[in-house]
């Protein structure tokens, strides 16, 4: 199928998961939280790819491969639930993420 021109996005994980039928997906994404220690969701600075700016989220879209994507949302439309739960963890005192999926470098705030 031939690209249609737009930028098109795959999401899981948010209400409504994003279904786009021209065959022309470029971007693939998981919808995240970041929780802290007590399990209470936080605000996290991500640069918003689209927008180029730093946002204060407690939301966001995570950029992974397709093959990521792909399996995530298989067992999610088989069993209900996403069994790997956790994408990342985070040390205390340190702003570098140790990733438990593999996964790009882009985010995003808007969908």
């Amino acid at each position: 199928m031939a690209d249609c021109g737009l930028r098109h996005k795959k999401l899981i994980g948010c209400p409504s998961e994003a279904e786009m039928t021209c065959g022309c997906i470029k971007n693939t994404y998981l919808i995240v939280q970041v929780k802290g220690y007590d399990n209470h969701v936080m605000s996290y600075p991500v640069l918003d790819q689209e927008s180029g700016k730093v946002v204060n989220a407690k939301i966001f879209g995570i950029e992974v491969p397709r093959a990521v994507y792909q399996k995530v949302g298989s067992e999610k439309k088989s069993t209900g639930m996403i069994k790997q739960r956790i994408v990342a963890t985070k040390d205390a005192n340190t702003m570098q993420f140790n990733n438990k999926i593999s996964a790009n470098d882009g985010f995003i705030t808007n969908w």
